[in-house]
């Protein structure tokens, strides 16, 4: 749904990105009659799009389609039914994690073979913060990356971003100390975990 912004007395309207189901063209026909005539909004048809509920939707980064599965499992009564079939799933595309890498300037794409490779990279913006700068920027994108497609079906999948982001950051402090990064996995992981030091306590990747 878009709007440009609208002045209604003292109030200003602007509408947000929404995703909705329609069984039938007339009932988006109704909708879009409703929002025109009584809130004074314009449904887009340049951004509206009409599928079948089997193929997917992008929607703020998200893939969305209704389910087609034949598998069983036994419901409460221990009956054998299609718990999948015709049930919203919510996919993170790897396309999603690849452009938040590439616009965060944290990776670069390389080809061998004519196959993409993923390659973390210095995040030179941050060599001259001190070490817990550094640590924090990288904890708090990846937070906030999970917490936002945390409720995707395939959540699973965000290892990806946390590994790239991972090494990403080991560049960042082989950048700023001039070294390698086996020697800063050396000098910093601690039990497996990347620890940063400050004013006797510790922070932690």
């Amino acid at each position: 749904m878009q709007t440009s912004r609208q002045e209604t007395g003292n109030r200003s309207v602007s509408a947000k990105n929404t995703i909705a189901g329609f069984q039938s063209q007339k009932v988006k026909e109704d909708i879009t009659r409703f929002l025109s005539e009584n809130l004074k909004l314009e449904l887009s048809d340049e951004k509206t799009l009409i599928t079948h509920t089997e193929k997917s939707a992008k929607f703020l980064g998200y893939e969305i389609y209704v389910r087609k599965s034949n598998l069983t499992k036994r419901d409460s009564l221990g009956r054998m039914v299609r718990a999948f079939n015709k049930k919203v799933y919510l996919k993170l595309p790897m396309d999603t994690i690849k452009k938040k890498l590439i616009d965060s300037n944290m990776m670069e794409l390389r080809y061998h073979n004519g196959k993409e490779q993923w390659k973390p990279k210095c995040f030179s913006q941050s060599i001259n913060n001190d070490d817990l700068e550094i640590l924090e920027k990288y904890n708090s994108m990846i937070r906030g990356f999970y917490n936002y497609y945390s409720i995707a079906n395939n959540c699973s999948i965000l290892s990806h971003y946390r590994y790239i982001m991972q090494y990403s950051m080991y560049k960042t402090f082989a950048g700023k100390y001039k070294t390698t990064v086996g020697k800063i996995a050396k000098r910093y992981v601690q039990n497996g975990i990347f620890t940063v030091r400050y004013e006797n306590r510790f922070a932690l990747f």
